[in-house]
This record gives C-alpha cells, structure tokens and sequence, in this order.
C-alpha cells in the first residue's frame, strides 16, 4: 500500500498564497487604489514579497533542524520560485514601467528600408524638507524619444498643418538630458512653487520649413540637430478668505539649436493672475493673463503679437450618488474679443483663437 505524503494540500495552499500579493496588486492598480503613485507604490509591493518568500526560504532548514518537523523542506523550492518571480517582476516593472525601455519594429511595405530601435530612459529625484513647510527638490532625467513612422516617411501633403511634409528614414533617436530646480511652500495661506529647467536634446527631431511651395503647400522636412531649452514657471496662490483663492502664475521658455539659429514653434511667455471662489456647491472663477510677442521666430516663420485673455466662468454641481457626481456651468472665454494668435499652431495665420464665445453645459461622472 503506498505511503500517503502527510499534508496533502500543503503545496497547493502555499501555491494559492503565493499568488495572493501579486493578484492583490493588479486588482489595485485596476481600481486606482494605488495612491498617488501607482508604480512607486507597486514596486515598493513588490520588492517586500520577494524579501519576504526570499526570507522563508532561507528559514526553512533551520526550522526543520529546530523543530525536527519535514514539511518546511517540501515546500522550500516553491518558496525560492516565488521569491525570484517577484523579484523578477519587482526589476521588470521598474525598467519597462518605471525607467521605460522602450522598443519599435516598423516594417514598411515600399523600397524604403525598415526600422528597428530601442530607447532607454531614466530619472532620479530628490527632495529636501529643509524647513517646515517648504521644500526644495532636483530632478535628473535622461529619456529618449524615438522618430516616428511619418518623421521618417512622410512623402505627401498634411491637410491638418497645411504643409507638403517630407520625412527622413536615417534619423536616430532622439535624447535628451534634462535637469531641474524646484522651490515651493507647501502649507499656510500663502503657497507658492517655482521652477528653473534645461534640457539639453541631442538629435531633437522638428519640421523645418524650407520656403518653398509644391501645390500651394509650404514644404517642410523633418530634420535633426542638437538643440537647447531653458525656462522657468512659477505660480504664487493667497487665500484671501476661507472661500476665495488668488493666484498669480507665469512662464518662459527659450529654445534654440546648438547653431544658435531659433526653434520654430515655441511658445511665448506669459503671466497672469486668477480669483477662484468656492461657496458650498458653488464654484466660480476669473481668470485674467498676457500672452507676450514672440519675435524669436525660425528662418520662413512669421512672428505673433502678444495679447490679453479674460475668462470667467460658474458652476454648480454635487453628488449622484455614491460613486456618481454633476457639474452644471457657465463659461465665457476672450471677453475682451482680442485676436489671439497661437504661435504653436501650424495654421495660425488662418486660424486664430475663437473671440468672445459662452458655454452652457453638464459634466456627469460615474
């Protein structure tokens, strides 16, 4: 008669537990229920099961020796299997999810050659209490950016931009290096954060008009070359009363090739300030900014004059339910009926920012 093993469903609730944490994750991450950042939170998850099966497992043969018991041993190879499993899924959540390593294969159905790359990107962050309620922070990035299929083949007219757009099939990827400064206080009635930036792009991939015409289209070339952006954006916010905000926000960024020569397409700077109420199920704001003049224009590219924007707008809403809410609002925009011109639009010189327009409308969530 053969020798029935003690502890039958020994593996298979060691198999079911195993599989506990990582199903536990994925129905949080699913749920939202990760917090405010999911993959942090994720890898934190996961590194804990891989030290603790890796713990287990180390703890089994001084278990049997102690205590003289056999099932430790029987279970042991299940435990180290799990521990490298999370610990697998800890280092690949963090490289393909975290830090993005990024692959394309693109097969192109012509005589144009196909493409295959890859893109490794990363940062790292810190940030220093140094004192209560303020904090300094420094973040460090590399990421890449690899040419998409129409940088690389466009051959055609683009209805959208208005352009006869040629592509470059021997681009590379793209790379930039960035570095930024951040100041901000987060606590009190005045709070405030600032920050100062530059990224260093090698191989920044753009559209570069060349001023010519074929059937009444600018023709522009997606072309590469080493570029630099720096700027700055802050935002100052008061609460004047338990019930009414003011803020004051601004931004700039410069961008140029490393051959001196501007970026096309790069916004200007701009400030402003706003009002923001809240009054039980009321909210309502007032929003007022300056777009400047943006006279660092590319070589074919025409300058844009600078603007006033006014905005309003009040809403009422409130819960549906338990899971459900509602917004009812009212929102005018350009008040003042200014021609705004949007240096970033490809079609900007026929088509500027609407004027004076109101909004009646509904938000239901659920």
């Amino acid at each position: 008669m053969a020798r029935r093993e003690p502890l039958p469903w020994l593996k298979p609730a060691v198999l079911v537990g195993g599989l506990v944490p990582v199903a536990t994750i994925l129905l949080r991450g699913v749920r939202g229920e990760l917090g405010a950042d999911p993959i942090a939170q994720a890898l934190n998850q996961l590194g804990l099961m891989a030290l603790v099966f890796l713990i287990a497992t180390l703890a089994c043969t001084p278990l049997k020796t102690l205590t003289g018991v056999t099932w430790p041993l029987r279970i042991r190879r299940m435990l180290g299997l799990f521990a490298f499993f999370y610990a697998s899924l800890h280092v690949t959540t963090y490289a393909a999810v975290d830090q993005r390593f990024d692959w394309q294969s693109i097969n192109v159905r012509s005589a144009q050659p196909d493409r295959s790359q890859h893109a490794v990107s990363g940062a790292l962050a810190l940030v220093w209490d140094f004192t209560p309620g303020y904090a300094i922070g420094l973040s460090v990035s590399r990421s890449q950016r690899m040419p998409t299929a129409e940088e690389l083949y466009a051959n055609g007219p683009h209805v959208a931009t208005g352009q006869f757009q040629i592509g470059d099939p021997n681009l590379g990827v793209e790379t930039s290096r960035n570095i930024e400064l951040t100041l901000r206080k987060k606590v009190g009635e005045f709070r405030f954060e600032a920050s100062l930036y530059r990224n260093a792009i090698s191989n920044f991939i753009f559209l570069e008009s060349t001023g010519a015409m074929i059937d009444g289209l600018d023709v522009a070339n997606f072309v590469a070359q080493d570029a630099i952006f720096y700027g700055a954006e802050a935002e100052l916010r008061y609460a004047v009363t338990s019930w009414l905000d003011a803020a004051v926000f601004g931004d700039y960024v410069r961008a140029r090739l490393k051959n001196d020569e501007n970026l096309p397409r790069i916004p200007p700077g701009r400030l402003g300030g706003t009002l923001d109420a809240r009054w039980d199920s009321w909210q309502a704001f007032v929003q007022f900014y300056h777009v400047f003049a943006q006279d660092k224009v590319a070589p074919f590219e025409t300058r844009t004059g600078g603007y006033n924007m006014l905005n309003a707008g009040i809403a009422y809403g409130g819960a549906a339910g338990p899971l459900n809410s509602y917004q009812i609002y009212l929102r005018a925009n350009n008040l003042l009926n200014e021609k705004a011109i949007v240096h970033t639009s490809f079609i900007k010189e026929s088509a500027p920012l609407p004027g004076l327009n109101v909004t009646l409308g509904a938000r239901i969530t659920f």
